[in-house]
């Protein structure tokens, strides 16, 4: 999973293209968000996505939690309208994507460090 930004008790930016012949699934896992050894990820909070294609968006608790089914393309940024996404805040993001789509995540991480 690429990830281009990464601070401590900061934001987790990704990225996912898909190409004309794959589409797939990518996990951001709370225990592999730290910056650093001594980070610990404690909760992430969706608060932007930028789309083109057809893109979903969960959380991987027991059974999985589908948050949004995105088509087309468009963007939501939750922090200028002052809210944030808060279901399942401490389990895995799970992003599937089809042919040819592109997404950029960003999350906002919780975290101690030691």
């Amino acid at each position: 999973m690429p990830i281009y930004i990464n601070q401590p008790r900061g934001k987790l930016v990704t990225r996912i293209a898909a190409n004309s012949t794959n589409g797939g699934t990518e996990t951001i896992q709370l225990t592999t968000a730290n910056t650093t050894a001594d980070e610990t990820v404690t909760s992430m909070h969706i608060s932007k996505v930028y789309w083109s294609g057809n893109v979903t968006i969960g959380r991987d608790n027991a059974g999985g939690t589908l948050l949004f089914n995105l088509t087309g393309g468009g963007n939501w940024d939750f922090d200028v309208v002052g809210i944030t996404q808060t279901e399942f805040p401490t389990t895995n993001v799970v992003i599937t994507y089809a042919n040819n789509a592109t997404v950029y995540v960003e999350l906002k991480k919780q975290s101690t460090i030691a």
